[in-house]
């Protein structure tokens, strides 16, 4: 490359680096990897506290209960992912979004407390059924479940001011407020350790829990003192959200079904020092999707803009951007555990209690590539609005999940379990999602020769 070209690219990428919404990318994508080693960090410390405290079976009780948060975040009803699009298309064509932000918050703030009714009802009758397999008392599986339940739900419907922030090209304040939950959550479990409650396995769900809703709340109010009183030009803001509201639901529930049933099918089947060990390895691997997570976060409006100005390059960029970092963080994970497995089970279950075989990583890492590939594509399938298409594709795969898992968890225990939900993916959007989104990419080339 000559040194006139050589300036040249250099002063483009100086001027890229410059361009106020490429800093906020940056700043986001920095402050989601920061915040996310912040809060994987905590948990861990998190980990170690629990086991000490609770032991492996409390322990175990714990992580199931926190294992159904992915159920309760739906309580903004898809009303969260259909409003970050919805303001990435009213900033490309330069209007207000604030009068969406009001009705939706306030939408959401009469449909939470009739949701927290009904889990504090339902406490009675789930939480036993729940944790009938571990020593945990029965009053304080009813007070747990309904203490952890009422905190996600809240925290579900108060996290779009974290979906707004990403669509508004702020992210970093996003993942600062969940960072900062998961610290103070960390020094409200060591106070309760040190100070030694009754009802230690309640007291822990609880102060885990609750610095994250005040935190995300004080963000969603301060962010509604800034909304305009004017009339919004586009319609009335909920006839406007709340159709692709429904999609982005159907399909969060349907997910759910998916991803966030196994503790559910994990606790009818294998013991509890199993579980323990599927949410430490769990947690392990959830350092790879806080990494990749802040990436797909950052990337979704990119991608939603990209969508909507019909540039069909952006977008496969955006998709093997993601992709290529996504195997990257998976494989050097793995390899990492490899050779630190034992100090790290060690440092997480100081009493030697727990004893995590390193045959069980090959089944966690293919899950997890399995998991970059279609949260990749499914993200960006999103972006565009069109969720309705995932829930064609995943209920399929629900019915795969459930089924495989359960028969491989009861047959070959925890890899039995890793495998049936690995099978899940490769059955069905591993392969549907790509398929679909180069169908979108043709019609888009198509619209723009």
């Amino acid at each position: 490359m000559s040194i006139e070209r050589r300036g040249i690219a250099n002063l483009r990428w100086a001027a890229r680096l410059t361009d106020p919404q490429s800093l906020r990318f940056v700043m986001t994508v920095g402050a989601g990897w920061g915040g996310r080693v912040v809060t994987a960090l905590a948990q861990f410390v998190a980990v170690r506290i629990l086991t000490t405290m609770l032991g492996i079976d409390g322990y175990g009780a714990y992580a199931v209960l926190t294992g159904l948060l992915a159920w309760f975040l739906l309580a903004d009803f898809g009303l969260g992912a259909s409003l970050q699009n919805y303001i990435s298309q009213r900033r490309v064509a330069g209007e207000t979004s604030g009068p969406a932000i009001r009705a939706v918050t306030y939408l959401l703030l009469g449909s939470t407390l009739v949701l927290c009714v009904l889990i504090a009802v339902a406490s009675k009758w789930i939480g036993p059924f729940l944790l009938s397999g571990f020593d945990v008392p029965y009053d304080q599986a009813i007070a747990g479940f309904a203490t952890f339940g009422i905190l996600a739900a809240a925290t579900g419907a108060a996290s779009i001011a974290l979906k707004i922030c990403f669509a508004e090209h702020r992210g970093y304040l996003a993942h600062a407020i969940t960072a900062s939950g998961a610290l103070f959550g960390l020094i409200g479990l060591k106070v309760v350790d040190w100070i030694q409650p009754d009802h230690l396995f309640v007291w822990a769900l609880g102060v885990m829990y609750l610095p994250g809703l005040l935190l995300a709340t004080g963000l969603l109010f301060w962010r509604l003192r800034g909304v305009e009183e004017q009339d919004d030009a586009g319609g009335h803001p909920r006839a406007t959200l709340w159709p692709p509201a429904r999609s982005f639901l159907l399909f969060g529930i349907l997910s759910a079904l998916v991803l966030n049933l196994d503790y559910v099918v994990l606790a009818r089947v294998l013991l509890p020092r199993e579980v323990a060990t599927y949410a430490i390895l769990s947690k392990l691997y959830g350092l790879v999707f806080f990494a990749f997570s802040s990436v797909l976060q950052a990337y979704w409006s990119v991608s939603a803009e990209a969508l909507h100005r019909g540039d069909a390059a952006s977008v496969k960029r955006v998709a093997r951007t993601c992709l290529t970092f996504g195997v990257v963080i998976v494989l050097s994970t793995t390899f990492l555990l490899l050779t630190l497995l034992g100090p790290i089970t060690r440092l997480l279950a100081p009493k030697g209690e727990l004893v995590i075989a390193v045959g069980l990583l090959p089944y966690f890492a293919v899950y997890s590539l399995l998991r970059v590939w279609s949260d990749t594509f499914s993200t960006i399938i999103m972006s565009a609005g069109k969720a309705a298409v995932l829930c064609m594709i995943v209920p399929v795969q629900a019915v795969f999940s459930l089924t495989l898992e359960y028969l491989g968890a009861h047959y070959y225990g925890l890899p039995g379990f890793m495998l049936g939900l690995s099978a899940s993916f490769v059955l069905t959007v591993a392969w549907a999602l790509p398929l679909y989104l180069m169908r979108v990419s043709k019609r888009l080339n198509g619209a723009t020769t």
